[in-house]
């Protein structure tokens, strides 16, 4: 990480560093980025990883003194877009600034500037943690089940679908920067959700009907403007069956991801304890197969443990590289080292 807020010269220097070495012919070219912070480090370079062959990355977030410049003001500030380059990357979340016009001061410099590497189609790297094929993953690693049965596509397609039009209200509210429908506003919402089984429980259906009623006013009085907003969101690929990519990472992590690989993970957990109790008699083999099975999955029962330990496995876990965002951010890392 950088040893000071210092960002060490624009990217003409850096790379030019290299032709001073000893061995500058045969050395790997240098690539700087400057990320948020030490979790994004390590997702960012799984991206990096297919160039390290000629490249060396350091992937440093800023330090003052003994503190981290942690989050994208501090980037801006510290690390100026006009001296980013090939040699000299930043790397973040997009926050809403790529579908809202004006979110930041800068929100038009980062949209420019091709050396400004974002989270294609989502909110921040969180998002990336709860696809499903990554949530199934956090399941079988906390069960051990044989096969699971549930849709996890489609519990995501629902949970989308159900939050589309208060997502969508939030983001107008973003958009005006009125604060009548703030972002902590929808976390508090987001949080109602739960879930029977693989499906979206019938209260969580209520309680979001009765939460757009309370925004009809509002929009009645702003029916053409945001009429006007809800298409230019579809224009830029915001749809009622993705909007869950764009909500805010950490918010939509645990109140959705970690939901439904904890309700699916429970579901199989539950049948193997029913299996044990029906099916060993013996104490000790039971206590020690159980004591396994808590062990291998690293969750003693209960339902707090189950999802801290599903949270842990979804930062763990590699992005999905055939998921179309990643795609997309591996075009974009490709263009800059064509």
């Amino acid at each position: 990480m950088a040893s000071d807020i210092s960002s060490g010269g624009n990217s003409e220097f850096l790379a030019a560093r290299r032709l001073f070495r000893a061995n500058s012919s045969t050395a790997k070219e240098e690539i700087e980025v400057f990320v948020e912070d030490e979790v994004d480090s390590v997702f960012w370079r799984h991206f990096f990883a297919k160039y390290e062959s000629n490249k060396l990355f350091k992937i440093r977030v800023l330090r003052c003194g003994n503190n981290e410049l942690c989050g994208k003001d501090s980037l801006i500030k510290y690390v100026k877009i006009d001296s980013l380059g090939r040699n000299k990357l930043i790397a973040i979340d997009s926050d809403y600034d790529y579908i809202i016009d004006d979110y930041h001061p800068y929100t038009q410099d980062l949209r420019t500037c091709k050396y400004v590497i974002h989270t294609d189609n989502t909110y921040s790297i969180e998002n990336f943690k709860i696809v499903p094929s990554i949530l199934k993953d956090a399941i079988y690693l906390t069960s051990f089940c044989d096969q699971i049965s549930e849709d996890i596509d489609a519990m995501v397609l629902e949970t989308s679908q159900v939050f589309y039009n208060l997502f969508s209200i939030h983001l107008y509210s973003t958009y005006k920067k009125d604060n009548v429908y703030k972002q902590s506003d929808f976390k508090s919402d987001l949080s109602k959700l739960t879930y029977n089984n693989d499906r979206i429980n019938e209260n969580t259906y209520a309680y979001v009907s009765n939460r757009i009623n309370s925004f009809k006013s509002y929009i009645d009085s702003n029916h053409l403007e945001y009429e006007t907003f809800l298409s230019q969101l579809k224009s830029i690929g915001v749809e009622s069956y993705n909007c869950w990519q764009f909500m805010k990472g950490h918010d939509v992590l645990d109140e959705v991801g970690v939901k439904i690989a904890a309700s699916v993970s429970r579901k199989y957990r539950g049948q193997f304890f029913n299996w044990l109790n029906a099916n060993v008699a013996d104490p000790t083999r039971k206590e020690n197969l159980l004591k396994k099975f808590n062990n291998s999955t690293r969750v003693a029962d209960g339902i707090h443990q189950l999802k801290d330990r599903i949270r842990e496995i979804l930062y763990d876990i590699k992005p999905d590289f055939a998921w179309g965002p990643s795609i997309n951010n591996d075009i974009q890392i490709a263009e800059i080292f064509q």
